[in-house]
């Protein structure tokens, strides 16, 4: 973190470090991990439905709005078609939580430049929302248009024309499954939570949304009538490096039993998560439409076992090098593959290479390099393959 403002007034740019007293700095790295960890770490306290409507109340205050009809739910696809069926029948509530705390809450200039931990926050918020949010549309507008036609048999003059469709802003769309809550809000409200345990900002509106967020609301969708609220799952399964991922198990465990398999960040059907890797069936490469998840599957089978089954043609050796080229016509994938002994261990292992590689010492080069014979090749045939093992 840094002065930001600093260039601007001719100054050296200065850490926090410089700005905040050392006894404090705890606090502060104490208060990012804790934001940053809360998105999936367990959640076991019992949900208190009332105090949940009296924030959501609270919130709807703030626009003047009336108090809604609270729905909660544990279950994500419930949570789906319940918001769905939502925008159907009601207007998306016009509230920005961020923008009102940040107006009322000055947040100081110096302290304004973005907190290490955000972008953690950030890139699991970004996982969650394409594994459990995701619509079965693949656009806005096809999402408009379903749920214009939907609205097609209300009455005009209780939702206004069924053919408009100014009433559905991007922004909307775009936040969808967001809405309110540790989902959508742990990646700002740090800032807050930090200005308020330095003393630097001190104001009840940061304790009163610290409280919403703790209230166990994982996402939620406003609008004037309704507030369908998403209850924070009990456990999310991660990788060392921050992928959601469980391979033999339900990576996502919700409150009401229901379970979400995702391999790498990528959502799988529960027999791909679940079945071990030796008994699933190589065909499913070529019968698997979707691209990330027959990714999964290929990095889950092996790229041995897969060039064994489909036999793949040596077309060059040297010494105890093979160069196999592996054809699969019907996903129009073509792949090259160097096949080598681990001496150490006596074990034979596949690595893939670019398709413009001919020989075993070519693929041996590029190895060493990591620089393709022909850098202007298109990769993308081979990395499903070939990359993302």
């Amino acid at each position: 973190m840094s002065y930001t403002i600093a260039n601007f007034l001719g100054m050296e740019p200065r850490g926090l470090v410089d700005l905040i007293p050392a006894e404090k700095l705890d606090t502060l790295e104490s208060i990012m991990k804790h934001w940053a960890g809360k998105l999936y770490e367990s959640f076991d306290s019992n949900i208190d439905k009332d105090k949940i409507a009296e924030h959501v109340k609270w919130i709807y205050g703030v626009k003047k709005y009336q108090r809604p009809k609270v729905i909660v739910t544990y279950n994500p696809e419930h949570y789906k078609s319940l918001a769905a069926e939502a925008l159907i029948k009601d207007t998306p509530a016009d509230i920005n939580m961020k923008d009102y705390v940040s107006r009322i809450v000055n947040i100081p200039a110096w302290l304004s430049s973005t907190i290490d931990s955000s972008s953690q926050i950030e890139h699991m918020q970004a996982s969650l929302k394409n594994i459990i949010a995701r619509v079965p549309f693949r656009n806005t507008k096809e999402f408009s248009q379903f749920i214009s036609a939907n609205r097609m048999g209300v009455k005009a003059e209780t939702r206004g024309s069924s053919t408009d469709r100014s009433w559905l802003y991007d922004a909307q769309l775009n936040h969808l499954f967001n809405g309110f809550g540790l989902w959508a809000d742990s990646g700002w409200f740090v800032m807050f939570d930090v200005i308020s345990a330095l003393g630097i900002r001190k104001n009840d509106l940061i304790d009163r949304y610290r409280g919403f967020l703790q209230t166990g609301v994982f996402a939620s969708m406003f609008f004037k009538n309704n507030a369908v609220i998403l209850i924070q799952p009990k456990h999310i399964k991660m990788t060392a490096n921050g992928q959601i991922h469980s391979d033999g198990t339900a990576a996502i465990d919700w409150r009401d039993g229901h379970k979400t398999y995702v391999l790498h960040n990528v959502l799988v059907p529960e027999y791909i998560a679940l079945t071990p890797h030796h008994e699933l069936d190589p065909m499913l490469v070529l019968t698997e439409k979707n691209a990330e998840i027959r990714r999964e599957i290929v990095r889950k089978i092996g790229v041995e076992r897969l060039v064994t089954h489909f036999g793949g043609v040596v077309i060059d050796k040297y010494q105890d090098y093979e160069l196999i080229e592996l054809t699969l016509k019907e996903i129009d994938i073509t792949a090259r593959y160097l096949k080598m002994k681990n001496p150490s261990i006596g074990t034979w292992h596949v690595e893939g290479v670019p398709t413009n590689i001919k020989t075993c010492l070519e693929a041996l080069e590029w190895r060493i390099s990591g620089v393709s014979w022909n850098p202007e090749q298109p990769r993308s045939s081979i990395e499903e393959f070939s990359y993302c093992l």
